[in-house]
């Protein structure tokens, strides 16, 4: 039993180092990124239909999804550069009305501050941010990971 226990919160601990090295560390990195003067040229929403999609219980998440699109220009030592990601979770949502909100803090035409990879400027974003359900799913995943050693050494 110790041994499962063992093997269990190791794969809690794998579990919080894979979250975090995929969806937290790579935020905080490009918060530290030096900024560039930018300018939006385009902010849309997208629609998609995506079908096929079954989740684990066997219920369909057929439907329509939606991204903010938002295409954005900057310069970095006289070099005209172009982008589209806004922060790390650009991907496609379930929820119109939040991609909206995204779209609606970057309209056409506003001045942004683009957060620039210094190795290089190719990578870009404009709002690094630290998703909240990662970070919850990090901290479970790693309290899950002390509960369950502390379980098997007492």
């Amino acid at each position: 039993m110790t041994v499962s226990l063992i093997i269990f919160a190791l794969c809690m601990l794998l579990m919080a180092a894979t979250l975090y090295a995929i969806l937290i560390h790579p935020q905080l990195r490009a918060r530290r990124w030096p900024t560039a003067p930018g300018k939006v040229l385009s902010a849309k929403v997208k629609s998609r239909w995506i079908s096929d999609s079954v989740d684990s219980s066997g219920n369909s998440s057929s439907g329509w999804y939606f991204r903010a699109n938002i295409v954005y220009e900057y310069f970095i030592d006289g070099k005209r550069y172009q982008g589209n990601k806004h922060g790390l979770s650009a991907g496609w949502m379930g929820s119109e009305k939040a991609a909206g909100e995204i779209v609606a803090q970057f309209p056409k035409g506003s001045t942004v501050h683009v957060h620039c990879n210094p190795s290089d400027p190719r990578h870009a974003m404009l709002a690094p941010r630290i998703d909240r359900m990662a970070s919850l799913a990090t901290l479970v995943s790693f309290a899950l990971f002390l509960l369950i050693l502390s379980i098997a050494f007492t």
